[in-house]
């Protein structure tokens, strides 16, 4: 956890500064929105006053900013780009890998994503009971599928140089999951590197992402290309998803159905 205050040395500022240099270009983020996502993410609100320029001189190394600018740069790394999440993606990865995997074409998956859920389906009644003729009970019927209509989080996919696998950032916009909540936010948080996408037999991919409170696994595959959409299911792992979940599903059982509809490329939301 960063330090709220203390003095930084030479060497820390030159490693805060260049992990928020590659943070900046992996997601082609200007001195302004990191500005903006700093002061929302820590609530650093002389952030707010100038906080532009001091981004700008920060990453240029043109002027030595003061302590508790440095720390509110700690504080958001920490929290949008932790140190260890691209090791921990490649490692994910490779332990998954086979030999079919390092060939896979994972370029087209690059970018921005919303993704939605929906229920899963109910699970199948009991079989007919004997002596049930032409009148089939209701419950029997297939019903319709509701459309993807609950938007769930904001996704970012983004190439990791040692691996054929891709970063996941990403920002639960509908923690709770309500079904009232069909929009996103104008303005949402800032995502964080959260997790990894690796392909996942001959057509599929396999995502994880992690956040304080939540583990989240999806698997998926590519249903359309314009745009872009992957579609499979969600499985949370967490004490509120264990008590919230439905009886008849069990622990490994998905929690839903999901739906990732790419928006736009890096640097272009």
């Amino acid at each position: 956890m960063a330090r709220k205050t203390g003095n930084f040395t030479d060497k820390e500022r030159e490693r805060l500064r260049a992990r928020l240099r590659a943070h900046a270009a992996r997601y082609d983020l200007s001195p302004q929105k990191i500005s903006d996502q700093i002061a929302t993410k820590t609530g650093f609100e002389a952030a707010l006053d100038g906080g532009r320029k001091r981004v700008e001189r920060f990453l240029k190394a043109t002027h030595k900013q003061p302590e508790d600018f440095i720390a509110a740069v700690a504080s958001y790394l920490n929290d949008v780009a932790p140190e260890d999440v691209e090791e921990s993606a490649i490692a994910f990865a490779r332990l998954l890998a086979q030999p079919h995997d390092k060939n896979a074409d994972l370029s087209e998956l690059i970018g921005q994503y919303r993704a939605y859920v929906r229920p899963m389906r109910n699970a199948p009644p009991p079989p007919l009971p004997a002596g049930v003729g032409t009148v089939i009970p209701i419950e029997y019927l297939e019903q319709p599928r509701p459309d993807f209509e609950i938007a769930y989080a904001i996704i970012a996919l983004t190439p990791i140089d040692k691996s054929n696998a891709l970063l996941v950032a990403d920002a639960v916009t509908n923690v709770a999951i309500d079904p009232k909540i069909d929009s996103f936010p104008e303005n949402p948080v800032a995502i964080s590197n959260a997790g990894v996408l690796v392909p996942f037999g001959f057509s599929g991919f396999l995502m994880a992402t992690q956040s304080i409170m939540e583990t989240r696994l999806y698997r998926l595959t590519k249903v359309a290309d314009d745009p872009l959409t992957l579609r499979g299911h969600l499985t949370l792992n967490s004490v509120e998803a264990t008590v919230n979940r439905r009886r008849d599903l069990q622990v490994f059982d998905p929690d839903y159905e999901v739906e990732m509809v790419k928006v736009a490329g890096i640097g272009d939301g």
